[in-house]
């Protein structure tokens, strides 16, 4: 395969999930012989996140690196619309030429056509919505500013073929292949693990799993991955905890404080799971693989836009009702006041075993339509190899 050089661009949200998503791409990419240089505006977080990278990744810090280093580039991948800092802009568009057209049977034909040496891709977020499919893989000239003359490619990831699909390594699809072969070991608690944004019920959670532990007498432990919640939790429900990795315990139901740890930990972190409650789209996919049951917490919107993100999802992948009910009450904000106690997050009883085994079903069948789309990585990659046939070289 041929070996490009790859400039992916990463802003660092509060919530490190364009993060996540940008370093498992640059991982995968590295792993198929490309040469990465991630420009990245808080390459700390690596140290945690992915710690023993690829020889293959440069890690750059973003805006500090040299303008040299922008020279040095076959493609530019500009993730979830974080902007191409102006230098970079300007050796996009000096990488422009103009060359004869060939006709099929080989001579010039006097006309001439625009090549672009530096390929420019926007990676954008994932949906399950239609504009996903409609836009996927379609350019738009830049008219004006900087790099007024180039062309931008447009690349989603999605749920559906005509979409660039979900990030699936290789290492990750012997992992699924390994566990249908090998039933999950029978536990005599049940593990929680939660990812979530602060706007999460995360009270109601905590009353659920207090109800299911009563009725069923099986021990509860709640699992909080490193990151916001984990304030939100110790400052209204156990002040008196002040180590990171400490554990409550309160009629059955503990809870444990995770540290930050690394991607492939945070993956085997949700395959331990009996249940996940994921946010954002890293977790999401890599719950999906999991095929645990999970519940999707979507980065909230104003005028509840993101639950029209959400209902696409689990339309697509024909949701149960009652995994829908659920989906819903945790993405929307409960009543306010202590005199309204109408808002409720009702999780089968843990002695319902066909509701549990519908869910586990549903998950398994998810992932194995979601199988069927291959790699994005690969995806991306026949992609930019295909499109620089044409317009580069």
């Amino acid at each position: 395969m041929t070996t490009l050089v790859w400039s992916i661009f990463c802003r660092v949200i509060d919530n490190y999930g364009d993060a996540g998503v940008c370093i498992r791409l640059a991982k995968d990419l590295a792993s198929k012989g490309q040469k990465i240089k991630l420009w990245i505006d808080e390459p700390k977080i690596l140290q945690w996140m992915a710690p023993n990278l690829d020889p293959n990744i440069e890690i750059l810090d973003w805006p500090i690196a040299p303008f040299a280093l922008a020279l040095e580039v076959d493609v530019v991948l500009e993730a979830f619309g974080c902007s191409v800092p102006d230098f970079f802009q300007e050796v996009i568009a000096g990488s422009i030429s103009e060359k004869p057209k060939p006709s099929r049977f080989g001579h010039e034909t006097g006309d001439s056509q625009i090549n672009q040496r530096i390929q420019w891709i926007n990676l954008e977020y994932l949906s399950a919505q239609s504009y996903a499919s409609n836009n996927h893989g379609l350019h738009s000239p830049v008219l004006f500013g900087i790099a007024q003359g180039a062309v931008k490619w447009f690349y989603y990831p999605g749920f559906e073929r005509t979409t660039g699909g979900l990030i699936l390594e290789r290492g990750m699809r012997q992992r699924i292949k390994s566990s249908e072969l090998t039933p999950s070991p029978e536990t005599n608690s049940f593990k929680v693990g939660l990812f979530s944004y602060p706007q999460a019920p995360i009270v109601e959670l905590l009353a659920e799993l207090k109800k299911q532990n009563k009725q069923s007498g099986t021990p509860c432990s709640l699992r909080v991955a490193g990151g916001q919640t984990q304030i939100i939790l110790k400052k209204a429900f156990l002040p008196f905890s002040q180590n990171l990795s400490a554990t409550n315990s309160e009629q059955g139901l503990e809870i444990n404080y995770l540290p930050y740890v690394s991607q492939d930990e945070f993956d085997n972190f949700l395959w331990s799971n009996d249940i996940n409650f994921v946010r954002g789209e890293d977790s999401l996919v890599r719950a999906i693989w999991s095929a645990k049951p999970w519940v999707w917490q979507i980065y909230p919107q104003e005028d509840n836009i993101h639950l029209e993100k959400l209902n696409a999802l689990l339309d697509l992948l024909d949701a149960p009702a009652f995994v829908k009910k659920i989906h819903w009450s945790w993405n929307c904000v409960p009543p306010s006041g202590a005199n309204i106690p109408s808002f409720e997050l009702n999780l089968p009883d843990l002695g319902d075993q066909e509701k549990w085994t519908n869910w586990q079903e549903w998950c398994c069948t998810a992932r194995s339509k979601l199988l069927e789309l291959g790699n994005l990585t690969d995806q991306l990659l026949y992609f930019v190899l295909s499109k620089r046939q044409k317009t580069v070289e």
